[in-house]
């Protein structure tokens, strides 16, 4: 095997495995310049599965709140977050329900545990909420394993980022059954999460890419002009 085939493989497996670093700047940044940015989210095959995360961020307070929101801009869940020294942990998580007569209810969830995206090169880490509905109670968790360092092409243009691999388990507790998922997530440098990859057992792969990401202003306009046009 030649000097340059070697050092290629080698360059090829610290890229994959060997990154040493702090992960903090692949998460979501808190030094965002309007503290409000608006991450699209968008799914090419079937654009009524595209998502925007409206991202609220306090640098003092080092705190992070994402609003989620689907392709019709009705907001689905609430996420809050704080970071501290080893990474952005759950403080608070809030789903939201719609009744017969229109009205939307918070189905505020309760922590477990905690722990979102960590700043060092740990292995496997997990947060788990639970939460009561209308059709019972539940338990969710989301465990997280690191992957390492992979290169991919997200509008045309490439990007070093780290993969993960997300488990969702959801019990519920009333009816005795549980279901889950996985999904393989890409967070780039200075921007966060850029790609995720949803299996879900019996259907075909959820792929959303990061399309653009608007100010607050940008945002509340497509919004108000959705639902002018309902």
């Amino acid at each position: 095997m030649n000097t340059y085939v070697l050092s290629f493989l080698c360059s090829l497996v610290m890229l994959q495995s060997c990154f040493t670093g702090s992960l903090k700047e692949y998460y979501y940044p808190l030094d965002i310049e309007d503290e409000v940015a608006v991450y699209e989210y968008v799914n090419i095959e079937n654009p009524s599965y595209s998502e925007y995360w409206k991202v609220i961020t306090d640098p003092s307070a080092e705190t992070l709140i994402t609003e989620s929101y689907r392709a019709d801009f009705e907001l689905y869940n609430t996420f809050y977050e704080v970071f501290d020294e080893d990474g952005a942990v759950l403080t608070s998580y809030i789903d939201y329900e719609k009744n017969s007569d229109g009205s939307i209810k918070e189905i505020v969830g309760t922590p477990k545990s905690d722990q979102v995206f960590r700043w060092d090169q740990a292995k496997t880490y997990a947060f788990s909420v639970d939460y009561v509905n209308k059709y019972g109670r539940f338990e969710f968790t989301k465990k997280r394993t690191n992957l390492g360092m992979v290169d991919i092409i997200v509008q045309q243009e490439e990007h070093t980022v780290i993969k993960f691999l997300d488990e969702y388990f959801v019990h519920a507790i009333d009816q005795d059954d549980q279901y889950s998922f996985t999904q393989v997530s890409y967070y780039a440098k200075g921007i966060g999460m850029i790609k995720y990859e949803r299996h879900i057992p019996n259907a075909d792969p959820l792929i959303l890419e990061l399309h653009e990401i608007l100010s607050e202003s940008e945002f509340n306009r497509k919004r108000a002009d959705a639902f002018r046009k309902k």
